[in-house]
């Protein structure tokens, strides 16, 4: 058992460099947006009550889905 104990824990470890590896752009993207909020980089969103005063327009969403009509369909008719 304590060679099997052994081997698990040397894989433990490439597993592990993969999982940090894998989430660094996250990390990245997640520091940046972080930085610009922080230097007031990122645009500012305008008052509700100017959204609301601008009028309101449709807009098409997509959304992908398959084999789902009767939900589309459910969805559609209530609106």
């Amino acid at each position: 058992m304590d060679r099997l104990d052994a081997t698990i824990a040397a894989l433990l470890w490439p597993l592990a460099a993969w999982i940090l590896l894998s989430g660094l752009d996250d990390l990245f993207l997640a520091a940046t947006f972080c930085y610009a909020r922080l230097r007031g980089l990122l645009p500012t969103l305008p008052p509700s009550a100017e959204i609301r005063r601008s009028g309101g327009r449709r807009i098409a969403i997509y959304v992908p889905l398959w084999h789902e009509e009767a939900v589309i369909r459910g969805m559609w008719s209530t609106m």
